[in-house]
């Protein structure tokens, strides 16, 4: 009895390990398949992802019940332990597989749109594909009717001409585009001997002629910088030197000063001279004026003394006319020689400013003449002390040849 229930015990092991092994299978399939999904998930249709969902949830269900199947096996070999165990494997496999889901279900969702837009182009291109058929059909139809006028005898020496004119065309055709072909085929071939050239791979005389012309046009290029460089100092001199020459020279001011006083003295003997002319003219016209005066006075005593003289009143008319005259002549004398008097003093202001300005004109000639004098003894000591600095960097240039004897 005590065999025969180990051996029972052991048939029920045996059945438990073989429904074990089934169910790690069934759970490998699954994971092989969902990894194979993943991999292949970018190129997945949308009608293989419901058809491999719908296939997965069928292997869950079956899954499912081969496990309540195992609990209830287990439960009656080995108790609650078992249970337990298998339960707790059931519950992760099943985490597994609704994350799984949940994946797949999402990478549906994420392609949908992608299945919509692909539809959409099949049935555009149906839609084409109706439109190419009746094309081609109207263009069957028109061939046929072609095929029964060319079966006709009026057309027959026609549609020769034309076959043989498609024919040539054709052959035109095919010809131009040989000789394209020829021609792409013999520029690529000389545009590869060019480049082998420019390059020099193939020949010593040619890559001495590129490093010719690479280091003519880096020597070019240097001499358009220096000429560059050249312009901009000759127009930096031409600015200075313009700037020189702006500036007049110690003999140009000599020349210009000598100029002014020659023009300022011109001036002021034409001064000297318009002033006596106008003085003389003044002279003379009052002096003109006096004598018209004394004629109108001696005409009119010439005419008045003789009425005068036969009466006494007249006599006495007469003295006092000859009073007032007198008077007024003595005043006009008394003026004339204030004026002269005034004139006499201005003159001899004027003398005394002269004086004066002929002694600073000589002190000023002289103050000239003292710094030309300056100027050349500066000039020739400057020319000394030139050339005594040559002289001693002469001497100092000779020095190492001394001590090298």
């Amino acid at each position: 009895a005590t065999g025969a229930k180990k051996g029972g015990s052991k048939g029920k092991k045996t059945n438990a390990d073989k429904t074990a092994a089934e169910d790690e299978k069934r759970q490998e399939e699954l994971r092989k398949q969902m990894d194979e999904v993943e991999s292949s998930s970018a190129a997945v249709s949308a009608s293989g992802v419901g058809a491999l969902i719908l296939n997965n949830e069928d292997q869950i269900k079956e899954a499912i019940k081969d496990y309540e199947e195992s609990s209830k096996a287990t439960e009656n070999i080995g108790g609650g332990g078992g249970k337990r165990g298998l339960t707790q494997q059931f519950m992760r496999i099943e985490a597994a597989l609704e994350k799984k889901l949940a994946q797949l279900k999402q990478h549906v969702q994420s392609i949908k749109g992608d299945y919509t837009a692909a539809k959409e182009a099949l049935l555009n291109a149906k839609v084409a594909k109706t439109e190419q058929i009746e094309k081609k059909g109207k263009i069957v139809e028109r061939l046929q009717e072609l095929d029964v006028k060319e079966k006709s005898v009026e057309n027959t020496q026609l549609l020769a001409q034309l076959k043989s004119l498609v024919a040539l065309n054709e052959m035109l055709k095919r010809q131009e585009g040989g000789f394209k072909e020829r021609c792409i085929a013999h520029r690529k071939e000389l545009e590869e001997k060019l480049k082998q050239l420019k390059s020099g791979e193939n020949d010593d005389q040619t890559r001495r002629m590129l490093e010719i012309e690479r280091l003519y046009d880096s020597d070019l290029s240097k001499y358009n910088k220096l000429r560059g460089l050249l312009a901009k100092k000759n127009l930096q001199i031409a600015r200075v030197t313009r700037s020189i020459d702006s500036i007049p020279t110690r003999a140009e001011l000599l020349q210009y000063q000598r100029r002014f006083v020659e023009l300022y003295e011109l001036v002021s003997s034409k001064l000297v001279e318009t002033r006596k002319y106008f003085e003389l003219y003044n002279m003379l016209e009052e002096k003109h004026r006096y004598m018209v005066n004394e004629v109108e006075l001696l005409n009119s005593i010439s005419k008045s003394v003789p009425k005068l003289m036969g009466s006494a009143t007249g006599q006495a008319d007469l003295g006092k006319n000859f009073s007032s005259i007198i008077q007024g002549m003595r005043t006009s004398e008394d003026q004339v020689v204030k004026r002269c008097e005034l004139e006499k003093g201005k003159c001899g202001v004027l003398s005394d400013k002269h004086k004066k300005m002929l002694m600073k004109q000589r002190k000023y000639f002289q103050a000239v003449k003292e710094f030309q004098e300056e100027c050349h003894k500066n000039e020739r000591l400057q020319a000394a002390v030139d050339a005594h600095e040559d002289e001693t960097d002469n001497e100092g240039e000779g020095v190492p040849e001394d001590d090298a004897e």
